[in-house]
C-alpha cells in the first residue's frame, strides 16, 4: 500500500513539473512576443522619432540629419530597419502629382531625384505639416524652402548608414511599397496657377 502511494506521489510531483515548465514555455513566448511588438516601428513611432530629431537640431533641417543618425544609434537593427520601413512608406504616400506640381513651382522645375529630395525634406518637416501639405501644398508657403535655400537631400540614407555602421551589413531591402504616382504632373503653368502662393514667393508672380 505504501509503495503504491509513493509510486502515484512521485507521478504527481512529475506531472506539476512537467505543468510548470510548460507555463514557464509559455509565459517566455508571451514575453518574447510583447518584445516584438514594443521592437517595431509604427507610423506614429516613426513621427515620434522625426519629431525627436528635428527638435534636437533646433528645426535646422543640415543638422537634424546628424540628429537623426545619433537616435538611431541607440536603435537595435530591427528596430532601424523598421524606421526605413516606414520612411518607405512615407515616401510612397506622397508620391503624388500635386505635390510634385508645387514642389515644381518652389524649385523652378523638379525632375524624378529632385522630387524624392523634396519628400525626404517634407517627411522631415514631422507628421503635421507633411500631411497638411499634401492636403493643400500652398500652405506650406510661410516655411517652406527650394532646394537652393536648403539642400533636400540627406535624411533618406540615415538609417541605411547607421545600419551599415552597427550591424557591417547593408539595410535589407525585402520590403518595398507600392511606389505608383497618384493623378499626374501638370505642366509648369498650370502648376502655377495652381499654387499662387507659391508661385509669388518663388518665381515672383
Amino acid at each position: 500500500m505504501r509503495k503504491m502511494f509513493f509510486i502515484s506521489f512521485c507521478f504527481l510531483l512529475m506531472n506539476t513539473a512537467c505543468g510548470n515548465e510548460g507555463s514557464t514555455t509559455v509565459a517566455n513566448s508571451a514575453d518574447t512576443r510583447e518584445t516584438a511588438v514594443t521592437d517595431s516601428i509604427n507610423e506614429a513611432a516613426f513621427w515620434k522619432i522625426i519629431d525627436q530629431s528635428r527638435s534636437a537640431a533646433g528645426n535646422s533641417y543640415p543638422r537634424q540629419i546628424t540628429a537623426l543618425a545619433s537616435i538611431l544609434g541607440g536603435f537595435s537593427a530591427e528596430q532601424i530597419s523598421g524606421f526605413d520601413d516606414r520612411f518607405k512608406d512615407m515616401l510612397a504616400v506622397s508620391y503624388d502629382g500635386s505635390l510634385w506640381a508645387a514642389a515644381t513651382v518652389i524649385n523652378g522645375g523638379c525632375s524624378d531625384d529632385c522630387f524624392d529630395y523634396f519628400r525626404e525634406y517634407l517627411i522631415a518637416q514631422g507628421k503635421v505639416r507633411f500631411y497638411a501639405t499634401l492636403k493643400d501644398p500652398d500652405a506650406s508657403v510661410s516655411w517652406i524652402a527650394s532646394e537652393s535655400q536648403v539642400n533636400w537631400e540627406g535624411l533618406r540614407g540615415v538609417a541605411a548608414s547607421v545600419y551599415k555602421k552597427k550591424t557591417g551589413k547593408s539595410l535589407p531591402d525585402s520590403y518595398q511599397p507600392a511606389m505608383k504616382l497618384k493623378g499626374r504632373v501638370p505642366d509648369e503653368d498650370a502648376a502655377i496657377m495652381k499654387y499662387p502662393k507659391l508661385a509669388k514667393k518663388f518665381l515672383g508672380f
